[in-house]
């Protein structure tokens, strides 16, 4: 029996029949499953349109002693804050330029403070920053040549870009310096939430090195909401993403020039994945130990034959 999913989804195929392999990519999916049953929350093949929200369940089988059972959701989702842990290092040393050392008074004695030309902002797809409720951000020197920005970002759930830019004015720096900043960088970790078991975080430790000054490295993140649950009952709510990039000129094409930098750019997908820990029945394990048993047997059994035949033949 074939079953269709409403909905469309990049990182998911739509079509699977029952005990197909079915390997789902991106969109915080395990790397590869075997999708035993498909079915919506009233435990019938989704086939209706237009009935609000829907949910499927694909049951997925582990490598461990536990089953996981994943819930599909399509439709409206439940709207709150945002809670963003990023942490990115730019290398070039015009970073160094920027990451001067300014002397404040601190009672009797004078102490250093680090002053970096690089921000970070977050806005919504039309520029607007008020989707920002609250930021905490460090800086501090990164090598001999760099600089690094850590902390958290708290946003509201709509599609928005998390930038990393050259914050100086025209003004203040010197034009020079401005053209020669390179948006070098080593994206150290990006996560919307807590960690939760084979959680899809692929920016972790990714390098990248820009051989031009002037230019923008871009992100492109599509966050798939997602809830585990463990056997005792207990969930977590996070988020799993999948990326794609680029990099291009912050000169335009009418001889304007932006502020380079780094962006991630990211949106919610309409798809919502649960995981469910359960432990497999008495009846599952035996049978899959007598199915492990009984290769064994028909592979000795093969490769018995095998040799009996050959000394039959040198015989």
């Amino acid at each position: 029996m074939v079953h269709r999913r409403r909905g469309g989804h990049p990182g998911a195929h739509h079509r699977r029949r029952r005990g197909d392999a079915a390997e789902l990519r991106g969109g915080g999916f395990p790397a590869a499953v075997r999708v035993l049953g498909l079915v919506d929350g009233e435990r019938h093949a989704p086939h209706a349109r237009g009935h609000g929200p829907s949910k499927w369940r694909v049951v997925a089988l582990r490598p461990a002693t536990t089953a996981l059972t994943l819930l599909v959701l399509h439709g409206k989702q439940q709207d709150f804050p945002i809670n963003i842990e990023v942490d990115v290092s730019f290398l070039h040393e015009s970073c160094k330029g920027a990451t001067r050392w300014r002397r404040v008074e601190a009672g009797r004695g004078l102490t250093c403070a680090v002053e970096t030309d690089v921000a970070m902002d977050v806005s919504d797809s039309k520029g607007h920053k008020e989707i920002l409720l609250k930021k905490d951000i460090q800086e501090e020197p990164y090598g001999e040549n760099g600089c690094r920005l850590y902390g958290t970002a708290q946003v509201q759930k709509v599609a928005g870009d998390l930038s990393f830019a050259h914050e100086g004015s025209l003004t203040v720096f010197s034009f020079f310096d401005f053209l020669n900043f390179n948006s070098s960088h080593v994206v150290n970790h990006l996560r919307f939430g807590p960690q939760i078991p084979d959680m899809e975080t692929p920016l972790i430790d990714v390098s990248k090195i820009l051989k031009r000054n002037l230019a923008t490295y871009k992100y492109f993140v599509n966050i798939v909401p997602s809830r585990y649950v463990y056997l005792n009952g207990r969930s977590v709510q996070t988020f799993q993403y999948s990326v794609t990039e680029h990099e291009t000129s912050s000169r335009g094409p009418n001889g304007q020039v932006s502020f380079p930098g780094v962006i991630f750019s990211y949106e919610f997908s309409p798809i919502a994945v649960e995981y469910i820990e359960s432990k497999p029945s008495v009846l599952h394990f035996l049978t899959s130990t007598s199915a492990i048993v009984g290769g064994v047997f028909a592979v000795a059994r093969m490769i018995d034959g095998a040799i009996y035949s050959v000394s039959k033949k040198i015989d």
